[in-house]
């Protein structure tokens, strides 16, 4: 866990200071700028691609954690517009928690559940 919690600090601190650069030299219009290079059907285009799979991934990860409760879908919209700068520092604030593991980080409100087949309440 600690390699992990090293990992994550430092991501975050990385994504920061990467965001904070561009944000000063480009501004904000993160959301133009993705969508343009999405639709180019080029190689950048299907990074991006890529990678809003991957946001949409992590916000239903993130909304199943937590039983998709109202509180839960709106931290997953947040986790999907935002990635890693919301991302990286929730799973670290996870890694953080009393009595934190892998299963209960997975699974959040889940891991309570019978082990077996069938099991899963999602």
């Amino acid at each position: 866990m600690t390699y992990l919690r090293g990992f994550l600090g430092a991501a975050t601190l990385v994504i920061f200071a990467y965001t904070a650069v561009v944000a000063a030299r480009h501004g904000m219009g993160f959301i133009p700028a993705y969508i343009g290079v999405l639709f180019s059907l080029t190689w950048p285009g299907q990074f991006s691609l890529d990678f809003g799979v991957y946001l949409a991934l992590c916000a239903l990860w993130v909304a199943w954690r937590h039983g998709f409760s109202a509180s839960g879908v709106a931290f997953a919209c947040v986790t999907l517009v935002l990635g890693a700068m919301v991302f990286l520092p929730y799973l670290l604030w996870l890694s953080l928690r009393p009595g934190a593991d892998a299963k209960t980080m997975v699974l959040g409100l889940h891991h309570t559940a019978p082990d077996g087949p069938g099991s899963d309440p999602a």
